[in-house]
Formats: structure tokens, sequence, C-alpha cells
């Protein structure tokens, strides 16, 4: 078997990925649910830079013609699968952000009626 430079790229950057996902979870700077997606991404990256009949497999499984082919497909529909999760989790954060702008809003309001009938008794 007859190892290539991008095998070995490949495999070094799939590993810095899968550590340091698990390091960033250990120090709590990337939450669990979004780690597991980067985990096993590169899990699968690391599969198919070691195992490169692995890729050929889902070529034709898939019917691309190329390897490359495959790798693009899956980069684009994993990019395409980031954007749609963050934008449905960006949709929550404008939600509630309008629902405490609304609560603060009313808050300020009270606030200020009280202070005018403090001072302005009857």
């Amino acid at each position: 078997m007859k190892i290539y430079l991008p095998q070995i790229i490949g495999t070094i950057m799939s590993l810095i990925l899968i550590f340091t996902t698990i390091f960033l979870i250990y120090k709590r700077k990337l939450k669990s649910e979004f780690g597991l997606f980067w985990l096993f991404l590169g899990l699968f990256l690391f599969i198919i830079s070691i195992w490169n009949d692995f890729l050929i497999l889902i070529t034709k499984l898939f019917g691309f013609m190329t390897p490359a082919t495959t790798l693009y497909f899956f980069g684009i529909f994993f990019a395409i699968f980031l954007h749609f999760v963050y934008s449905i989790r960006l949709s929550k954060i404008l939600n509630n952000v309008t629902i405490l702008a609304r609560k603060l809003a009313f808050l300020v309001k009270e606030y200020d009626e009280l202070k005018k009938n403090k001072d302005n008794p009857p």
C-alpha cells in the first residue's frame, strides 16, 4: 500500500480536528451538542484519509465519477447543513431578544410611571 502526501496531510488535519474538539469541549468553550458533530466529522475525515478504499466505495455507492467529486459534494452538504442549523439557532435567539426588548420596554414604562407618581403625590 502506497501512502501519498494528501493522505498524510488529511490524517494529521483530521487528528488535529479531533483533539482540538475534545480540548474545547473539556474547557467548556464548545457545547457538547456541537462537539459531537465536529468529532464525527473528524472521525469520518480520519477514516477516509487512512482507508482510501472507503472513499472509493462511497463514490461508487453514490454514483459519482471521482472521489474528489464525492468530497466536494459532502463538503457542500456539510456547509449547507451548518448554515441551516445556525439559521434555526439565530431565529430562536432573535425571538428571545424581541421578547426581552418588549419586557424591558414595559418595565421602563412602569418604572417611569412609578417615578412620576412618587415625584407628584396626589
